[in-house]
């Protein structure tokens, strides 16, 4: 199988957004604060019962722009399935992950905190992740592999900090891909850059991970300047 492209979106891509073609693979990840006016059709499809009820589920996460986050989500596959939003189903799966339970042709991910969202929609399954990136962050030597701590040694105080973000986002985004969150040590997986600019290269426990795409993209979601990372792997 080859590589996929991973298609970065914002809100000004939506009303150009085509849906993909029946059987294509394909990865697209939405970048966006849900207050943006362009935002705004993404939150159209009023909550359903389900929706409510993973809304009081005890989370680590914001549950501030929840139901707004879970709605864009069924846009988004909407957009790409070609479908319409009522058809669209999201629930958390047995390990904690949120899945299109309808239709059943993609794979999800989604990334929160207050109203700044990043949200995947995939043929495969995906993970993503980011973090703001507008103040240091010290490493934490706990979740790193031994060749990422020596890795960031040689670094000044900025480049550590930003590299972390990379390294933390990257992790974050594998374990939601493979469904399990991070009931998994993450010193056990090392992310190493790849052979091009911003492609990333997993190991699992030494071992690499087949991905059928790995990327990072350091961009921004309304002015808050963030490290996004989307790991999409073969079945």
């Amino acid at each position: 199988m080859p590589r996929l492209t991973i298609e970065w979106l914002f809100p000004a891509d939506l009303n150009a957004l085509a849906p993909v073609h029946p059987g294509q693979a394909f990865a697209r990840v939405l970048i966006a604060d849900l207050r943006d006016p362009l935002a705004l059709p993404l939150l159209r499809p009023a909550p359903r019962h389900g929706d409510y009820l993973d809304e009081r589920r005890p989370a680590a996460s914001d549950r501030t722009y929840f139901l707004a986050r879970r709605s864009a989500l069924r846009s988004l596959v909407a957009h790409c399935l070609d479908c319409p939003a009522d058809a669209v189903e999201i629930a958390y799966n047995a390990g904690g992950a949120p899945q299109a339970v309808a239709p059943a042709a993609c794979f999800v991910s989604v990334s929160g905190r207050g109203p700044a969202a990043v949200l995947a929609v995939s043929s495969l399954p995906v993970g993503v992740d980011f973090e703001p990136a507008t103040e240091m962050v010290a490493p934490v030597a706990d979740v790193l592999h031994a060749d990422e701590r020596t890795m960031l040694a040689g670094l000044d105080e900025a480049a550590q900090s930003q590299r972390f973000l990379q390294i933390w986002t990257a992790k974050e985004a594998y374990v939601k891909a493979l469904g399990v969150g991070f009931n998994r040590d993450p010193a056990d997986i090392a992310v190493h850059d790849g052979t091009t600019q911003d492609d990333l290269r997993i190991l699992d426990r030494g071992l690499t991970v087949d991905v059928a795409a790995a990327r990072r993209l350091s961009g921004k979601i309304g002015d808050v300047p963030v490290v996004v990372s989307c790991i999409v792997l073969k079945t």
